[in-house]
C-alpha cells in the first residue's frame, strides 16, 4: 500500500507519525519484545510472558492471572501496531524487533514516504477502515475530512446514526429489499429487513464514535483541544488514503464501480466514485449501472440500482429511457413515480419486483437462516394473501420466479399450497 501523494511526505509529517502516541507503545512493545519471544499456536504471546509485558509497559490486565494474551485489548491493540507498522517481525511460533527499529527514529530524514506509509498501514487496520471497513468508522474519517471546519461528537452522532439507522421518507425503496414499505398491496414485507439487519452485538453509537475518534487522537490524526475534532495534516492524509484507495479508475466498467463502493456507506460511496461520476454525465453514470444491474447477480444488482438512484434528478433522461423497458425497468418506473413524473403503468411491475427483492433477501440470509425459518417468516408476512403473491410472482415474467416459489414452498417446480409449510 502506498500514500496517496509522495509530496504528502515530508520530514515533518514523518516525524509527527513517529511520535504518535499509537507508535510510540508499538515501538515500546517491539523493543520489550527485542530479540525474540516464542509465540503461541495463536500467533500472540504466551500468558506469562504477555503478563510481563503488561507490567512492565504499564498496561492494566483484566485480573491477577492471564489466560491469554487475547484477552487484553490494549497488549493487542498495541501488537497489531508494532505489526503492521514493521517494528515487529514474526514467523509461525516466534516474534522478534526488526533489525532497523533503533535506528528508525532518524528514517524519517532519509525516508519520510516509507515513514507515512507505516503509519497508514498502522493506523488503517488499527482503525478498522481497511478491507470490510467499519460502516460507522468509516463515516467519521469521512466526515471530517468534508466538514469545513471542526465537528461535535454530537454531529458525528447524527452522521454515523444516518448510516447505520437510515430513516428513508415514506414511499422510498428500503435499501435492504428494494421494497417501499408500508404500501396496501399483497407485498409488503414490513419487519422482514429488520430482522436481516438486526445486530444484537451492536455498540452504542456514542461510545463507538468516541472509540473511533479516540484512536484517531493516538494516531496524531485528529486533534480535540477546543472539545470539537478536527483533521491534522496526519488525518488528512490518512482520509486521502482510505478514499482513493478505492477509487475506480475514470474509465472503469460499471461492475468494477459497483464492486468498489457496493460495501460503502453512500456519502463515501459517493466520494470513492467521484472521480468516476465526474468523467460522464449523471444520465450516462445511470446508463451504465442499469445495464450492468440487468445482468448481475442479486445483491450487486441491489447495489448498483441503490447508487443510481443516489445520483438524483439530473440523471432523468436515462430513468425514462430505461423505464420503456421490460423487466428491471420497472425500477426506472417505480424511481419515476416517486419523483412525480406520470409513468404508463405496468402491471406486473410489483410482482416483478417482489421476486427481485426477494431474491436479494434469500440470497443475503441463505447461509444463516434455515430454509424452514426462512420461508414460516416470509409466509408469515404475506399473511393470508400468500397463495395469490405467490401465483402473480410466477406471472411476472421475472426469470428467478419459479425459485423464488419454490423456496417459499419448500418444494422445487409448481408451488405447493403455501398452508403445507411448517417451522417443525
Amino acid at each position: 500500500m502506498t500514500t496517496p501523494a509522495s509530496a504528502l511526505a515530508s520530514t515533518q509529517l514523518a516525524d509527527a507519525a513517529l511520535s504518535s502516541a499509537a507508535l510510540s507503545r508499538a515501538r515500546d512493545l517491539a523493543e520489550w519484545v527485542g530479540k525474540g519471544k516464542t509465540l503461541t499456536a495463536s500467533g500472540v504471546l504466551r500468558p506469562a510472558e504477555a503478563a510481563q509485558a503488561c507490567r512492565d509497559l504499564g498496561i492494566q490486565t483484566p485480573g491477577p492471572r492471564l489466560r491469554s494474551a487475547l484477552d487484553v485489548h490494549e497488549l493487542m491493540r498495541d501488537w497489531l501496531i508494532a505489526v503492521t507498522a514493521g517494528f515487529l517481525e514474526m514467523d509461525a511460533r516466534r516474534a522478534w524487533a526488526a533489525h532497523d527499529l533503533s535506528g528508525a527514529g532518524s528514517l524519517s530524514q532519509t525516508d519520510p514516504e516509507a515513514v507515512l506509509t507505516a503509519w497508514v498501514l498502522a493506523a488503517t487496520a488499527a482503525l478498522d477502515i481497511g478491507d470490510d471497513p467499519c460502516a460507522g468508522c468509516l463515516t467519521v474519517l469521512h466526515e471530517l475530512q468534508a466538514a469545513d471546519g471542526p465537528l461535535t461528537m454530537d454531529q458525528l452522532a447524527d452522521a454515523v446514526l444516518a448510516v447505520l439507522e437510515p430513516e428513508e421518507p415514506e414511499g422510498t425503496p428500503c435499501p435492504g429489499c428494494g421494497e417501499v414499505h408500508g404500501s396496501d398491496d399483497l407485498f409488503r414485507l414490513d419487519g422482514f429487513d429488520e430482522y436481516e439487519y438486526e445486530d444484537d452485538d451492536e455498540e452504542d453509537t456514542a461510545a463507538h464514535i468516541e472509540g473511533t475518534v479516540t484512536g484517531l487522537l493516538a494516531f496524531g490524526a485528529a486533534d480535540a483541544t477546543d472539545g470539537s475534532v478536527r483533521l491534522t495534516p496526519l488525518g488528512a492524509l490518512l482520509a486521502a488514503s482510505a478514499f482513493q484507495v478505492r477509487a475506480p479508475s475514470t474509465d472503469a466498467d460499471a461492475a468494477a464501480v459497483v464492486s468498489a463502493i457496493s460495501e460503502l456507506p453512500p456519502a463515501v460511496a459517493r466520494t470513492v466514485a467521484g472521480p468516476w461520476l465526474d468523467a460522464r454525465s449523471p444520465a450516462g453514470s445511470v446508463r451504465e449501472l442499469l445495464a450492468f444491474a440487468e445482468s448481475a447477480g442479486s445483491e450487486q444488482r441491489a447495489a448498483a440500482l441503490g447508487f443510481a438512484r443516489e445520483l438524483g434528478p439530473d440523471a432523468m433522461q436515462a430513468w425514462q429511457e430505461w423505464a420503456k423497458r421490460p423487466g428491471i425497468g420497472a425500477y426506472a418506473r417505480q424511481w419515476l413515480k416517486l419523483q412525480g413524473e406520470d409513468v404508463a403503468e405496468e402491471p406486473a411491475d410489483d410482482a416483478w419486483l417482489a421476486v427481485d427483492a426477494l431474491t436479494v433477501m434469500l440470497d443475503a440470509v441463505a447461509d444463516t437462516v434455515p430454509p424452514f425459518l426462512l420461508r414460516a417468516m416470509i409466509l408469515e408476512e404475506l399473511g393470508e394473501d400468500a397463495d395469490e403473491a405467490i401465483e402473480l410472482m410466477l406471472g411476472s415474467g421475472h426469470p428467478a420466479a419459479k425459485d423464488v416459489a419454490a423456496r417459499l414452498t419448500g418444494r422445487p417446480g409448481r408451488r405447493a399450497r403455501t398452508r403445507s409449510v411448517s417451522p417443525r
